[in-house]
């Protein structure tokens, strides 16, 4: 499953939830938050980053999603090409331009410490 066709599930899964609040009565909170929702002010500090490895690329990298990308929350699917020419879909994380370096250090302080 490649990210724009997950990203079409999530699309028709958030619309499902509005039909079945809506047939119940449930009102909908305001600018409809929720899942894959954005945030209604974006903090011009954030940045989303590869939140693992692909080869070719590192933990940490900048990267611009696409419009429209699946997103939960702070993480989001994006896909990309590594190394050897081939396209998946692969986790990102948006955060602080500032936290970044130590996103990338929490992966690799875990193995290190079991040492």
């Amino acid at each position: 499953m490649i990210a724009d066709q997950f990203s079409g599930f999530m699309r028709a899964g958030r619309l499902e939830v509005i039909d079945k609040r809506n047939r119940r009565g449930v009102v909908q909170a305001p600018g409809g938050a929720g899942i894959g929702a954005a945030p209604a002010v974006a903090n011009p500090q954030n940045v989303w980053i590869l939140a693992e490895m692909i080869e070719g690329h590192k933990i940490g990298e900048r990267v611009v999603p696409p419009v429209g990308f699946p997103t939960d929350g702070s993480w989001g699917l994006m896909s990309l090409t590594n190394s050897s020419g081939v396209i998946y879909p692969y986790l990102i994380y948006q955060l602080d331009e500032s936290e970044v370096p130590t996103f990338c250090d929490d992966p690799i302080e875990g193995p290190r410490s079991k040492n």
